[in-house]
């Protein structure tokens, strides 16, 4: 959900932009930032370095 709030994209077509990296497509720049910040925050959220 943090990703589809500040990307500003649905939640449907980042799950769907998610999934196609299973087919070899290319996850959007402007996503996998948002993807890697908020698995670091995650991580640092849990403070045990694990997603």
């Amino acid at each position: 959900m943090t990703v589809s709030q500040n990307s500003n994209i649905k939640v449907h077509d980042v799950a769907e932009a998610v999934i196609a990296t299973t087919q070899q497509q290319p996850t959007p720049e402007h996503l996998q930032k948002q993807l890697t910040a908020a698995v670091a925050a995650r991580r640092a959220a849990r403070g045990d370095g694990r997603a």
